[in-house]
């Protein structure tokens, strides 16, 4: 267990423990938890914990700062959607991955980076399905926004032209 999970596991051991729990502190430790399993390629473990991070985000929607916990939300469905892939389940990450792109944008706009990047992540699913026109597409967009919001060596913007030349 590194350190950084020991830390994770105390923090959500002291917000279980609160009277009155943190819901979105929780939802952040959890996500940030299952962000750290994927890295390490501990795909269950990252799956369950962002499966739990959404269920209180479903029973505690008023707990959170824009009032319905969408912005957890997108996080919990990019987390869990990273895990699906990573278990080989592209085809059931795919549908997570678009309704990311959808709350991305209705939350942030389309030339957010925010939606450039959950594009970017829906492109790849797609890709890997053999749905190139579509995968080319959004790509196509996602690089873009991610011109117009990022500097030209930032690593985002050259993965995305990466994955771009490879469908195109």
């Amino acid at each position: 267990m590194s350190g950084l999970e020991q830390q994770y596991l105390a923090a959500l051991d002291a917000i279980e423990e609160s009277a009155a729990p943190d819901r979105e502190r929780h939802v952040s430790v959890l996500t940030a938890l299952s962000d750290l399993y994927a890295e390490s390629e501990r795909w269950d473990d990252a799956l369950s914990t962002a499966e739990t991070a959404q269920m209180i985000v479903d029973q505690f929607p008023d707990a959170f700062e824009d009032e319905d916990g969408t912005i957890a939300r997108l996080e919990c469905l990019t987390a869990a959607a990273t895990a699906l892939h990573g278990l080989g389940s592209t085809e059931d990450a795919e549908p997570l991955l678009r309704e990311a792109a959808e709350v991305a944008e209705s939350v942030f706009g389309r030339n957010h980076v925010e939606f450039a990047a959950a594009a970017y992540n829906l492109s790849i699913a797609l890709a890997e399905l053999n749905r190139l026109d579509e995968a080319r597409s959004l790509a196509q967009d996602s690089v873009r926004m991610l011109e117009a919001a990022l500097s030209p060596d930032d690593e985002r913007l050259v993965a995305a032209r990466a994955h771009l030349a490879g469908i195109e």
